[in-house]
């Protein structure tokens, strides 16, 4: 199959509109919409209707044969395509997990019982294509940039002729898939700035961790290693305990995603700010947490995984998430909406510092840039 490009809107997650369900083996059947006769069938039922009044005039038998068969094949073609498109399917393929920002590759797989040709369109890659040899499976790839959410789907249509291009029967339905969209990692070029996590979060605080340096005692706990055991202290206090280490490398990171209210757009923009923060802090070794919607966890790969599924995603209204607890942290990067895009706000000791704000238009290179410029730059 040939695909020509359109002017590509952004594509859209699963919307309000029915998804189709598919079949055990993905094809999923579009219903028909409408049927026509085209310009070439009623030029062709016009001659069929000369030549049998030519024929009846001069008693040419031969000539009202030619004029039956003539006639005789618009409903047989008007049959054929009906019938082709109860036989017409589709199926679209992805991967099981892509990211937001960018490149994905698209394939749409069309079939149906007819030697005929059709024309596809797909509204999630906004691409056309004419489809030949439906009988083995024809396929329309294209490459398009989706948005956060789990789930994807876009309408197809596909108008299917019969072999003389007498009647056009259309047919369209959702098509959707399972694939997971997760927000995408901007990636911060310069690392240089992470031993500086540690002093803006209170680095030299102590706490209790992994060092070498006795902090204190406390009680046993289930899961504690029999080497932390302070068996001199254990002994005066008649009771288990042991020794609590400091460990002042490893400042508590923490990154909050504000309450609401959320356009698509701007929560899309929040996320990835989100999702860079959390990765580059974690990747410095700090104890990173996120909290969004409700929801606080530790930066990992699962949660990335349920920031996909936050809602409010493309097409939808705008929402106000739920609000998290606090949380303990030494150092906390809060993420809220304002008129233009998200707001970033670092909060230290009780000193709240504005970073600046991510246009809600941003770019994936955007994001990265402007993460790149105000983490390295943090004194």
């Amino acid at each position: 199959m040939s695909a020509l490009s359109l002017p590509r809107r952004r594509a859209a997650g699963v919307g309000a509109r029915t998804t189709i369900p598919a079949g055990p083996d993905g094809w999923v059947p579009l219903v028909p919409t409408r049927t026509r006769v085209t310009r070439r069938a009623l030029i062709q039922g016009l001659l069929g209707v000369v030549l049998y009044g030519a024929g009846a005039n001069v008693s040419a038998g031969w000539v009202v044969a030619l004029s039956a068969i003539v006639i005789g094949s618009l409903p047989w073609a008007w049959w054929s395509a009906r019938r082709a498109v109860r036989t017409l399917a589709v199926r679209r393929e992805l991967p099981p997990t892509v990211t937001a920002g960018r490149p994905t590759a698209v394939s749409l797989e069309v079939r149906a019982h007819t030697a005929a040709m059709a024309v596809v369109a797909d509204d999630l890659t906004d691409t056309v294509g004419v489809a030949t040899g439906l009988g083995s499976g024809a396929r329309l790839t294209a490459t398009v940039t989706l948005d956060r959410g789990r789930g994807v789907a876009g309408e197809v249509r596909v108008a299917l002729s019969d072999a003389f291009g007498l009647v056009t029967v259309h047919a369209a339905g959702v098509v959707g898939s399972t694939t997971e969209v997760l927000p995408a990692v901007p990636t911060v070029r310069r690392p240089a700035h992470r031993a500086a996590w540690a002093v803006e979060a209170g680095g030299d605080a102590r706490r209790p961790g992994d060092g070498v340096d006795v902090l204190g005692v406390r009680e046993y706990r289930r899961g504690d290693a029999l080497r932390a055991v302070a068996w001199r202290a254990s002994a005066r206090r008649d009771q288990l305990v042991v020794r609590e280490l400091e460990d002042p490398a490893r400042p508590r990171v923490r990154v909050d995603v504000a309450p609401g209210p959320w356009e698509p757009r701007t929560l899309d923009r929040a996320l990835e700010v989100v999702c860079g923060v959390a990765d580059d802090a974690a990747r410095a070794g700090h104890p990173t947490e996120v909290a969004v919607d409700g929801t606080a966890g530790p930066w990992s790969p699962s949660l990335r995984r349920l920031l996909a599924a936050v809602p409010p995603h493309a097409g939808a209204p705008a929402r106000a998430l739920a609000l998290v607890p606090p949380g303990i942290a030494d150092l906390t990067i809060e993420v809220a909406p304002v008129a233009d895009g998200v707001a970033v706000t670092r909060v230290s000791d009780g000193d709240r510092t504005p970073l600046g704000v991510v246009a809600a238009d941003a770019t994936l290179t955007d994001v990265e840039a402007w993460l790149d410029r105000q983490l390295a730059a943090r004194p």
